[in-house]
This record gives C-alpha cells, structure tokens and sequence, in this order.
C-alpha cells in the first residue's frame, strides 16, 4: 500500500512540471526563449572554446592486466589562441579516442609545441602539458577493479601560455 501512495506523489509532483525548450514543427533552433543570464551563471572555458589546431603523431595502447587497456596520445598543439583551446584540443582528443574504442580504461595526452620555424630539423620538442582521463586511484593504479569506475579529467600546463610567451608561426 506505501508503495502506491509514493507513486501517487511522484505522479502528481510529475504532472505539475512544465517541459520547456524543443522546436516548434517546422522551426529550428528551439523554440522556448531562454532567460538572461544570471550574473551567478558561468561556462567552463574549456567547453566553450573552439580546439586549437593538432597533429597527433604517436600513439601507444599498453594492457595493465588483462582487459584493462590504457592509451597514450602525443600530439603536437598551436596554442597560439591560449590555454583554453589548448584545452579544448586535448579535451577534443580525449574524447575522439573514447568514441573510437570503448574498452579503454584511460586514456592521456602528452601536448607538445610545434617546433619553432626556421629551427633545426632534428630540434626536440617543447611540453605544452598534458591530460588525463583515469578512473579513481589514475593512471598508476589501474586495476579490473577500477577500471569501470567514475572518470575524471585532469589538465596539466607545463609552458608558459600567456601571449608574450607564445611565439608566432606562420
């Protein structure tokens, strides 16, 4: 009988919301106006900037223990637009990777700066940073255990990424 009557409350709760947002038939680009944004609100930059341009030139698949996989990505990043599309490009390679292969259990991505133009053919590269995706414990400490577990994003900044400190490439 308790379990009727909570039911019936979530029924009734349920049927006062109001569904908003949607496209009206026939008209794109959704159709409910969206409030002004609150001064309390905010965007994550690295979701909102457009990916720096990338170049991956290695990638390198090691198995922890059997069915626990982990991925290395390394790949040369423009940050001449700054750390958020930086970030936003090393982000977009994480997750490039996990649509590709499901199974992995984490992936992470060694960024490096384009060599400097007019530079010697053989120079050795300059670390931008990199990212992690890992479940609980990192990257170390995967085991069958943990490789199911929540996921997070970890971004390390290894260069100096303010505009003075960038060079421009042609």
């Amino acid at each position: 009988m308790r379990s009727h009557v909570r039911w019936f409350a979530i029924a009734a709760l349920l049927a006062g919301c109001k569904v908003e947002g949607g496209s009206p038939p026939g008209r794109e680009g959704g159709g409910a106006e969206r409030p002004p944004a609150s001064p309390h609100t905010f965007a994550i930059p690295s979701d909102t900037a457009a990916p720096a341009e990338r170049q991956v030139f290695d990638r390198t698949t090691d198995t922890v223990v059997a069915g626990v996989r982990r991925l290395t990505i390394n790949a040369i990043i423009r940050a001449e637009r700054g750390k958020d599309a930086a970030r936003a490009a090393m982000r977009a390679l994480v997750d490039e990777a996990r649509r590709q292969d499901s199974g992995l259990a984490a992936i992470r991505v060694l960024a490096y700066l384009p060599p400097s133009p007019g530079g010697p053919p053989n120079a050795s590269l300059q670390p931008l940073g990199y990212v992690d995706w890992v479940p609980v414990g990192g990257w170390d400490s995967l085991r069958v255990e943990t490789a199911r577990l929540a996921h997070r994003y970890t971004f390390v900044f290894l260069a100096d990424l303010s505009p003075h400190a960038i060079p421009s490439t042609p």
